[in-house]
């Protein structure tokens, strides 16, 4: 099963202490296969949860993104993060001898 594919049914991961202390991310972000071909989406916007990712790689704040983008709240983008977070808890990355003697 892909990472985060229960996001489909609105149901959230409990398998570790700390996602007890996340904010339940299923209130804030949707999928809908009307709205960006079905990517996650801050609920009640048209932005993607990897937009909203790509500008805090991108060095923007979150002040900034929430005044640029008023339909964010602070919760909205705690949810993110948490949906996020749990994204890729499972995942690992692997690297091969080759890839370290290119880096």
């Amino acid at each position: 099963m892909k990472p985060c594919q229960d996001l489909y049914d609105g149901s959230r991961g409990n398998d570790a202490d700390v996602e007890d202390n996340f904010i339940d991310w299923g209130e804030y972000i949707h999928s809908d296969t009307g709205i960006l071909s079905g990517k996650p989406v801050a609920r009640g916007t048209r932005l993607a949860v990897d937009f909203i990712l790509g500008l805090l790689a991108a060095g923007w704040t979150e002040e900034q993104i929430l005044q640029s983008y008023p339909g964010l709240t602070r919760e909205s983008l705690k949810a993110i993060f948490a949906f996020a977070a749990e994204c890729v808890k499972d995942e690992a990355l692997y690297t091969t001898a080759g890839d370290a003697a290119a880096g």
